[in-house]
């Protein structure tokens, strides 16, 4: 691994990605909708008709607005309904979010490299960024979970790119917050630089390209992205709880990204983990991941408010 640092450097290895013909792609009707959603003239009609072009991902569309996530009191059946519910930025985020989950969930489930845990993380991620956009009043809350479900793209790149080379160093980590230190060190360049890279190759908004290159270090972000920078940050850690073996080693970094990223306090922690406990598992079934038992999702909640009421007594809330 160390020869091939010394031959190869960042920019070479991120130029290769780029330049990979494995590289996947965004669909063209995904594009089509961005591009359409950016027009402050569009018709929620013309949007819906679009959308109408592909049967799959109009299914998925109303699954999702349709959802407990969403709380809806009367049933979406149509398109244009959904999209108006919606409104035409967050039908253009999730638009990219399920045709970018497809290429992820299928070399997920085909590599011999067990990607699955960063799968399952971004989508624990998702839910929690969208939960914590509306808790801050961001005003894209699909645009928070769609960059929280594409935040490791980079990953994706970097495997199906490097092949091996980069396994090894994927694999000799056992959390994902050293990852990005060690890809660095081993690579030159990193998932979070990768994946912001191929963000802005598909042409992607610019918020989310940042959102994806900056998800480690969120001041590092431009300041017109930095609020959702800072929600896809913070959601990842929050996700690290119900996904840790030992939610209470989690929860005081979560707890600190949570004060010191949105202003938040350990009660709003506490309210948003109960909020992930009770909407977590419908969405994360509409991407193809095991949704994690209520026992063990309960387990994780207790554990972490425990700490969340150590660190007040100890006057570490204040």
């Amino acid at each position: 691994m160390a020869g091939r640092a010394v031959m190869e450097t960042g920019k070479d290895i991120l130029a290769k990605v780029l330049g990979s013909s494995d590289l996947p792609t965004v669909p063209g009707l995904a594009l089509r909708i961005i591009r359409m959603a950016q027009d402050p003239e569009v018709r929620v009609e013309e949007m819906a008709e679009l959308i109408g072009h592909d049967p799959a991902l109009a299914a998925k569309l109303l699954r999702t607005v349709n959802s407990a996530f969403y709380g809806l009191r009367r049933q979406v059946s149509t398109l244009s309904r959904a999209v108006t519910v919606l409104g035409t930025r967050g039908v253009s985020a999730l638009a990219v979010g399920f045709s970018v989950a497809g290429i992820l969930r299928t070399t997920t489930a085909s590599s011999a490299c067990d990607l699955a845990p960063v799968w399952e993380l971004n989508v624990h991620s998702a839910v929690t960024a969208r939960l914590l956009a509306e808790r801050t009043r961001y005003p894209a809350p699909e645009e928070a979970f769609v960059a929280a479900l594409l935040q490791d793209i980079g990953v994706l790149g970097l495997h199906r790119t490097l092949g091996a080379p980069y396994d090894c160093v994927y694999e000799s980590v056992m959390d994902h917050e050293a990852l990005e230190r060690l890809e660095r060190a081993a690579l030159g360049t990193s998932h979070p630089e990768v994946g912001g890279a191929m963000a802005w190759h598909w042409s992607l908004p610019d918020v989310l390209v940042s959102a994806i290159a900056c998800h480690h270090c969120p001041e590092a972000a431009p300041e017109a992205a930095r609020p959702l920078v800072r929600i896809v940050h913070t959601a990842r850690l929050i996700a690290g709880i119900v996904l840790a073996s030992d939610a209470r080693s989690v929860t005081l970094t979560a707890y600190e990204s949570v004060r010191g990223c949105l202003g938040l306090d350990a009660k709003d922690l506490e309210q948003i983990l109960r909020d992930v406990v009770d909407s977590t598992s419908e969405l994360v079934s509409l991407f193809d991941v095991r949704p994690i038992p209520r026992d063990e999702l309960e387990s994780a909640l207790a554990s972490a408010c425990d700490a969340l009421t150590e660190f007040a007594l100890s006057g570490d809330s204040a």
